[in-house]
């Protein structure tokens, strides 16, 4: 999942432990790596998680599957209800 690399990515670029950005989320490190580690999170953790980072979420989406132009088609249309949901400019 794209969006797992781009947080581990961030973590360390800003030379943050996940202990660090778990707290800043207000989430316990334990919860947070298995959170990391299965993959499974809901978009209001990773509106958090962009808000702590100072990034808009659609990075997290930026670059994902250029293989499959259906599956491109899909992207564009859920990157763009997501902003449409977080009122995102």
């Amino acid at each position: 999942m794209q969006y797992i690399n781009k947080i581990r990515e961030l973590q360390k670029k800003k030379n943050l432990t996940l202990e660090n950005v778990a707290k800043g989320i207000g989430m316990t490190r334990p919860g947070f790596t298995e959170m990391l580690n299965s993959g499974d999170m809901k978009v209001s953790t990773l509106r958090k998680i962009a808000d702590f980072f100072e990034v808009d979420i659609v990075y997290f989406f930026e670059g994902e599957s250029k293989k499959n132009t259906d599956v491109d088609k899909v992207f564009e249309v859920l990157k763009t209800y997501v902003k449409n949901q977080l009122k995102i400019k």
